[in-house]
């Protein structure tokens, strides 16, 4: 029913900006600039959408222009990339070629704060909710492709297949929403 989407969607809303806004609010002697970056780039992409530019180009359009703007920031104001790396703007720079796998035996675990890796209230918490999503989802392409064969296990192997080459691969190793080509 479409009051209990709506509710689930508008309180994955409110947990996203709030987490959103807990991690770019700056500390003391911080900049704004992360926080105001985000929010301009959230405007931004909902004003794409409120003008009928669909998802998958508007979310390919927020990239390219949060990019745009970060270097054009970084060219304007003539800050060193070796600065950017030290302020933790951009990764720390490797001068060898690592394989995929071996990224595991890079990391110094003794610096590793296991307080931040072992979850907590709140994560429980995005379980939840990401179940509820995958719920939701899973119920809407079933509707969607109506009486043609089809297989929810199927999608979630194939999903949590691509899942596990994407983590081995060093990619991002997780998937927000299960694949949309079915619908």
């Amino acid at each position: 029913p479409y009051p209990v989407i709506a509710g689930f969607l508008a309180m994955v809303g409110a947990a996203i900006v709030h987490g959103a806004a807990e991690i770019l609010m700056p500390e003391e002697g911080q900049t704004w600039a992360p926080l105001v970056l985000g929010t301009f780039l959230a405007a931004g992409t909902t004003l794409l959408k409120a003008r009928g530019v669909p998802a998958n180009l508007s979310a390919v359009a927020s990239i390219v222009l949060s990019l745009l703007c970060f270097w054009g920031w970084v060219h304007i104001t003539g800050i060193p990339v070796a600065s950017l790396r030290e302020e933790g703007w951009l990764c720390p720079h490797r001068a060898e070629r690592v394989a995929p796998l071996r990224t595991l035996e890079i990391i110094d675990w003794r610096v590793v704060q296991w307080d931040f890796v072992l979850p907590d209230i709140k994560a429980g918490m995005l379980a939840l909710v990401a179940c509820i999503g995958r719920a939701l989802t899973l119920s809407s392409i079933e509707v969607a492709v109506g009486t043609r064969p089809y297989s929810v296990d199927d999608e979630m192997k194939s999903t949590g297949l691509a899942t596990m080459a994407a983590g081995a691969a060093c990619g991002i190793a997780m998937n927000p929403a299960s694949s949309m080509s079915s619908l």
